[in-house]
């Protein structure tokens, strides 16, 4: 570091804009430093190498734009570096401690780094060198390569100090120059929230509503005690509107991704074709006769039972039930799931009135669907009760949150006829007419729940509900049920992460914002949807089955549409040519992570976030083996 008094000059090396490059960029403006942004290592050298930067940061955070640690080396090779201090911005942190920075530099000992480190550390005093001065503490460990433990103090914006425990470890870098990691030493499931937490604050996909509260964030910080109270009233009114749907676009010019989003998250083109495809006038689907005698928990055979023995494993295989009930997983999970959570009582109902519900709900569902099937809610039941069961989402819900939340899973997708929302709107079907091409099935879903429940009183489960409660109850399900429709997929996230994460990040006391009938609706819509898009999170074998049978389906409808001349929504799911790997690579990286992540940040699910990780390193294997068998071998 510059020993003269001059505009300390920063050199941000990122290959894409993003909420973190904003936020160090408007950190230098407000500190009054010189800033210099870099695309490319080769740009970065140059820039390094004409202004010889006192502080340079690198996104380490996506590996595939280029080669941190290795431009780290490349500026370290420059004889002008020494003095200038490497800050490696990182996605995940390392396990059992939380990596905050990892900072090369040759000497702590100059006095702007002093009073930086000063003003923003501020630790106590080792027992071991209590005689000197704090800071004096951290540089004479640091010199002489021995680990030092204190403790960090943050302020929150109320003026209140936030104690955290740091450990710094000196190690030898590359050419033999001196670095240190500080550490933020958390112990438990809360260390690995905040890792999921530090990804929410950067991710990539921001809704406009997202940048401004943000920015009101930051400002409150510095700001008198009235103006950030005037700020909090700001926020409450923010949080509560509907202004939070993201300037729609893609990560990346990706094919596939091009195409999920627009076979998901619109509409589809209007006949553009002069084609119709209508629907026949749905006839609601009766129990066969075979299974006009409801089934009891009792009744179950053996070999079924056995197979639901750990159906409260988020490991379960739903598709050895689905083979061991001849693809009738539904009605026998549901019963089991059902009488866990006490469902008939709080219903008031006899379990036969559910049985039947649960038989005429299943058989309404296309078992000649290759996906949306009865397997696939009976999937979709399953994850909704694991994630009942977790403390977080049990002290936000009440009983009747919880009913709705399990009857919401088991007729999400009822009656799906296995073609997207795109389809059927090209297609001109009678549904699309209903409901004005919005929300179509998802709609049709919700209605017909209610239609096939309420028509007969030997499944009517809501009979002898009280009618306010159950106005309560349906509503409930009608709008978990909705919130599946993708094209609210990324509001529904970024109200969770803004209304729910980030509060609850910030404050020590959380029955308020756990509780409020606002945010209860944010965790309901925010698990289903979990839920039902959980397939990579699932155990590898399963995660595998689930993707080939999704993918058939697009298969299906890709056919079809090109045999009837309508508008081919998602070209790249063409059977003779796609790539399930990269659709799968796609899908996640633009639809699940940051999902999970607000999700896992709330709900604590460190073997689902296992899973996801491998099953993603598992795709990305198969597609990398793929494109180095297309290459031509060398010369």
């Amino acid at each position: 570091m510059k020993l003269y008094e001059d505009q300390l000059q920063v050199l941000l090396v990122f290959a894409k804009d993003d909420a973190q490059s904003h936020s160090f960029c408007w950190a230098c403006e407000r500190a009054g430093f010189r800033c210099n942004v870099a695309r490319t290592p080769e740009a970065a050298l140059e820039s390094f190498e004409e202004k010889n930067h006192d502080l340079i940061i690198i996104d380490h955070r996506h590996s595939r734009y280029f080669n941190a640690e290795a431009l780290c080396r490349s500026i370290r090779a420059i004889s002008c570096s020494h003095n200038t201090v490497i800050v490696a911005v990182v996605k995940r942190f390392v396990p059992r401690s939380l990596s905050l920075t990892h900072i090369h530099t040759h000497s702590l000992t100059h006095s702007h780094t002093h009073t930086q480190l000063e003003e923003r550390l501020k630790p106590q005093t080792p027992a071991s060198v209590c005689c000197l001065d704090p800071l004096s503490c951290v540089c004479v460990c640091v010199c002489v390569f021995q680990e030092w433990q204190g403790v960090y103090y943050a302020k929150k914006k109320n003026g209140d100090s936030v104690q955290q425990n740091v450990k710094m470890t000196p190690v030898v870098g590359q050419g033999g120059e001196g670095c240190f990691q500080m550490i933020l030493c958390l112990a438990g499931s809360s260390q690995r929230r905040y890792s999921s937490m530090a990804r929410i604050h950067s991710m990539t996909i921001e809704a406009p509503i997202t940048k401004v509260i943000n920015i009101i964030n930051a400002a409150q910080e510095s700001s008198p005690m009235p103006v950030a109270e005037a700020l909090d009233r700001v926020l409450e009114i923010l949080r509560t509107t509907e202004l939070y749907s993201p300037q729609f676009g893609t990560k990346e010019e990706d094919p596939h991704t091009n195409d999920l989003v627009g076979g998901l998250m619109t509409d589809g083109l209007r006949r553009l074709s002069g084609n119709e495809y209508i629907l026949a006038t749905k006839q609601l689907h009766h129990i066969p006769s075979h299974l006009t005698t409801p089934l009891s928990l009792n009744d179950i055979p053996p070999c079924i039972a056995q197979t639901m023995e750990n159906e409260d494993s988020w490991d379960f295989d739903i598709f050895n039930l689905e083979s061991a009930t001849m693809k009738r997983p539904l009605t026998y999970l549901g019963l089991k799931i059902f009488s866990r959570f006490g469902v008939c009582e709080f219903l008031s109902c006899p379990e036969a009135t559910l049985r039947s519900w649960l038989q005429i709900i299943e058989t309404n569902y296309h078992s000649s669907n290759s996906y949306h099937n009865s397997t696939h809610a009976a999937d979709v039941l399953h994850a909704t009760a694991y994630f009942l069961c977790k403390e977080r989402v049990k002290q936000s819900l009440d009983p009747i949150d919880e009913v709705a939340a399990l009857i919401a899973a088991a007729v999400h997708d009822v009656d799906h006829p296995g073609r997207t929302n795109s389809f059927l709107c090209n297609a001109g079907s009678e549904l699309a007419i209903l409901y004005n091409d919005t929300a179509v099935l998802e709609s049709h879903h919700a209605a017909l729940a209610f239609q096939i429940t309420t028509r007969d009183d030997k499944c009517n489960i809501f009979k002898n509900m009280e009618r306010n409660e159950y106005r309560t109850l349906r509503q409930a399900v009608i709008d978990m049920v909705l919130a599946t429709e993708m094209t609210k997929h990324f509001e529904h996230v970024n109200k969770f992460v803004n209304s729910i994460n980030k509060p609850l990040a910030t404050l020590e006391e959380n029955g308020s914002i756990l509780t409020a009938p606002e945010n209860r609706i944010l965790v309901k819509r925010m698990l289903i949807k979990c839920a039902d898009i959980s397939n990579p999170c699932r155990p590898l074998e399963l995660c595998i089955e689930w993707a080939g049978r999704i993918s058939e389906e697009y298969f299906a409808q890709t056919d079809e549409e090109k045999q009837q001349g309508l508008p081919v929504v998602m070209p790249v799911f063409d059977r003779n040519t796609c790539s399930i790997p990269k659709s799968q690579i796609s899908f996640i990286d633009y639809f699940i992570t940051d999902m999970f992540d607000a999700w896992d940040a709330f709900a604590d699910l460190p073997n689902l976030m296992q899973h996801l990780d491998n099953n993603f390193k598992y795709w990305k294997s198969l597609d990398e083996k793929k494109l180095r068998s297309l290459r031509p071998p060398p010369e």
